[in-house]
């Protein structure tokens, strides 16, 4: 078996193969390689304008990183995506075309993360940029790169808070003004906000078909909304809802109180309605966590909810998004884990 060790001078940073499989794309140093796949022949190279304060190399030595991030687009003609966090960059490369496609200006206060989205309403591709601090998400358009719409103080960077219609017409976005939680649908032509009852959210993900948009809260509440896209609440769903603890008096309840009439004999103690149903449920091994992921169905017909209590639920959009079905898994998983095929 034959081996082969390549020198530092020519170890590349990060490789990814493109869709069309047969072309590969890796970051040398400062510079963007295409290589045939079959042969590791160099097709194309791009270099990066990286700005003159970054770090000199010598002739033999790799030096530090530069933390380049390099993505693909999800569809034809497959653009190379590079991003310079360090240097609040990112650049658009097309595999076909010499000198570089466009260049992003992530903003001075510097960015987390740079995605590739879904295709538009046009079919245009458009880059995702989260800034530091929770500050900002820029939309870049590449036919006007300059214009980017920013949409302020999201409440999540990537992967999470934010997602796309199927068709790719409406993005939603999970925001945070004014100590509370809201829910940015953008288009291309405008945009609105739908006010969410929950104050602590952890995700949204469009359905299937288009037609739902469902949004639930963090692991410290099992609360799970379904909205339209014009913002109107269908359903919530709370299992445990039963569970929160009553309000507490306030000071005109307690001044209209009666004077507290003698004391009954002493009785075994009694438990009440919401101790029952905490006893009847068993919390202990969960209390305070909620749910931990949610799941539509093709069709956008049922959305599956998994919780911390070990229960999958399905909820029917033709029960009006009441439970329809519930499974419990055990704690543990002994057995392999099958896929079948129904």
């Amino acid at each position: 078996m034959a081996s082969w060790e390549l020198s530092p001078l020519y170890r590349h940073a990060s490789s990814v193969l493109l869709p069309d499989s047969h072309r590969l794309v890796s970051i040398h140093k400062d510079r963007v390689v295409l290589r045939n796949i079959q042969t590791l022949q160099v097709l194309r190279t791009w270099a990066l304008p990286l700005p003159a304060s970054a770090p000199t190399r010598s002739s033999g030595d790799p030096g530090p990183s530069l933390n380049l991030n390099l993505t693909v687009s999800p569809c034809a003609p497959f653009l190379i995506l590079v991003a310079a966090l360090k240097h609040r960059t990112a650049w658009v490369i097309h595999p076909d075309h010499e000198g570089l496609h466009a260049r992003l200006d992530v903003g001075n206060e510097g960015a987390v993360a740079v995605e590739w989205a879904h295709l538009g309403p046009e079919g245009e591709p458009v880059v995702l940029s989260w800034s530091a601090h929770h500050l900002r998400l820029s939309l870049f358009r590449l036919a006007d790169p300059g214009n980017a719409l920013s949409i302020v103080n999201p409440k999540h960077s990537h992967p999470h808070g934010y997602s796309f219609r199927p068709d790719g017409a409406f993005l939603a976005v999970l925001e945070r003004h004014h100590s509370r939680d809201v829910i940015g649908i953008y288009s291309t032509s405008a945009w609105s906000l739908m006010r969410d009852p929950n104050s602590d959210l952890a995700d949204v993900a469009w359905s299937p078909c288009g037609r739902y948009l469902a949004a639930w809260s963090a692991v410290t509440d099992y609360t799970l909304h379904v909205f339209t896209p014009d913002g109107r609440l269908l359903s919530t769903f709370s299992p445990y809802s039963s569970l929160s603890p009553p309000p507490a008096p306030t000071a005109s309840s307690r001044a209209s109180r009666k004077p507290a009439a003698p004391a009954p004999p002493p009785q075994p103690p009694q438990l009440g309605a919401h101790d029952l149903s905490r006893r009847e449920r068993s919390t202990a091994p969960y209390v305070g966590l909620g749910i931990r992921t949610v799941a539509w169905a093709p069709g956008g017909e049922w959305l599956a909810v998994g919780g911390w209590d070990g229960k999958v639920r399905v909820l029917s959009r033709a029960g009006r998004w009441a439970v329809v079905a519930e499974v419990g898994l055990p704690a543990r998983v002994v057995e392999p884990v099958v896929r079948g095929v129904a």
